[in-house]
């Protein structure tokens, strides 16, 4: 039977809320607890504000001050996957909502409850509207952010969302969270899983660097520039040959890039090392899916995710099915590097858009080409094909003709490693958090001697 929940209309009234799931059984128990044990409600230990309200994006720049969004917050750290700016001027107008080392950023529309760590990486950031800004005044940073992040945290954000079509959390709401304390041996054990967990993300993106930097010096093209010219010449025939008129097309660094690769090494086509994926699908209406789709790759390292969805809620272009360690390259915005390996679990029920190019290769190609197509090389031959003004993409075609320098085999074997490393330390940084939240609700659940969520 339904779970019900009786309430009466004080009850109602004092909390200004008459939907259903705010009164449901779960969260009425669970604050129950909360009122009488050790918490205090979010306001009294940290301050609470969101970000910029005004329209800016005619200021945006390609570099400045980093300006970040709800897309900007997953996975427990700042994703770095695409960033935006605005000038230094228009950041100095925007004090309230500047983000300072050790705030706690929570998305408060859209996908609500995901909260990420601000850290001294960058000096200045700020944010925008959709997400809340905690800073702590009387409890660890790390702490909170975990306690916000556990399934206390989450279910009270949950309980508080408001709105139908555009969902969001308010600041009032929020501000009444309760936050649970806890020893100072739980707090300093957190803490040190927070600060590891931030290394090996660290260090996964330092790993990766490595590896591109290894295959730029053996390609010989370490220390190459490949800057646009201002003028140049190309025959009517050249036009009509590639059936493109734009400049950008017959810039003259494509042509560059190519002979200084071929004068080191053999070229050859992604398609003659790599089996593109052409097998389409169409979903099962009522089966639950994997999806992979553009926002679920990661520029930094390449780390795939999915989310679960019905098949009758998948997009049209939904496709493509996954079976896991294939090579995902995006075909839209393709110099952002969107580009990854799909790990060996993905290999169930796993489908990604066909906005992607999906590639079958054995290893130690896979790790190579991920490489390769990750630097300079790949993004410059990628870019170059592309089509359209505010979303450049391109085809399949395009991506198996992208041209791959070939190693001598005791050089292709290092990417190996290195590419494993670096997956290996972004599993580890996840591992930790998840660690450090089942160390928090272990202590809040022993401390307080009673179970507060299943």
């Amino acid at each position: 039977m339904p779970k019900v929940s009786i309430v009466n209309k004080e009850e109602i009234v004092k909390n200004a809320r008459c939907d259903s799931e705010y009164f449901s059984p779960e969260y009425i128990a669970l604050y129950s607890n909360l009122l009488r044990i050790n918490s205090e409600q979010l306001c009294k230990v940290a301050d609470v504000t969101d970000g910029n309200h005004l329209s800016i994006a005619e200021e945006f720049v390609e570099k400045g001050v980093r300006y970040l969004r709800g897309q900007d917050v997953i996975e427990f750290f700042i994703d770095d996957s695409n960033p935006i700016f605005i000038p230094e001027s228009v950041y100095l107008k925007l004090k309230r909502s500047h983000v300072k080392n050790n705030d706690i950023l929570l998305s408060i529309v859209g996908t609500i409850g995901n909260i990420a760590l601000a850290t001294d990486r960058e000096e200045r950031l700020t944010a925008n509207c959709k997400l809340a800004i905690i800073r702590s005044k009387t409890i660890e940073p790390e702490y909170l952010f975990i306690y916000l992040a556990s399934k206390y945290g989450q279910a009270q954000i949950r309980r508080n969302i408001r709105g139908t079509v555009q969902k969001g959390l308010i600041l009032p709401d929020l501000k009444k969270v309760f936050v649970i304390s806890a020893d100072r041996k739980t707090v300093e054990a957190i803490r040190k899983l927070v600060h590891d967990a931030y290394i090996q993300r660290i260090d996964s993106v330092q790993i990766l660097q490595k590896a591109e930097n290894l295959f730029l010096e053996k390609s010989g093209i370490e220390n190459a520039k490949f800057t646009q010219s201002l003028s140049y010449q190309k025959s009517l025939s050249e036009l009509r040959k590639a059936n493109r008129m734009d400049a950008e097309y017959f810039q003259p660094f494509y042509e560059k890039l190519l002979k200084t690769l071929s004068s080191k090494s053999e070229l050859r086509s992604l398609e003659r090392l790599a089996q593109r994926r052409i097998t389409k699908i169409k979903p099962d209406p009522e089966k639950t899916y994997k999806y992979i789709e553009i926002g679920d790759v990661s520029t930094d390292v390449g780390e795939v995710h999915y989310t679960e969805r019905l098949g009758k809620e998948l997009p049209p272009n939904a496709r493509v099915p996954i079976r896991g360690g294939e090579l995902i390259i995006s075909k839209v915005r393709p110099t952002r590097g969107a580009i990854g390996i799909i790990p060996k679990e993905f290999n169930k029920d796993a489908i990604c858009s066909s906005a992607f190019s999906v590639f079958e290769a054995s290893s130690p190609w896979k790790e190579y080409i991920y490489v390769v197509m990750r630097s300079v090389v790949g993004k410059l031959q990628m870019k170059k094909p592309t089509t359209g003004t505010s979303y450049p993409t391109i085809d399949d075609v395009d991506v198996e003709r992208v041209q791959i320098p070939i190693p001598p085999d005791d050089v292709l074997k290092e990417f190996v490693p290195l590419v494993n490393h670096c997956y290996e330390a972004r599993a580890k940084s996840k591992g930790l958090i998840v660690e450090a939240i089942e160390t928090l609700e272990k202590a809040i659940e022993t401390n307080n001697k009673i179970e507060l969520l299943p």
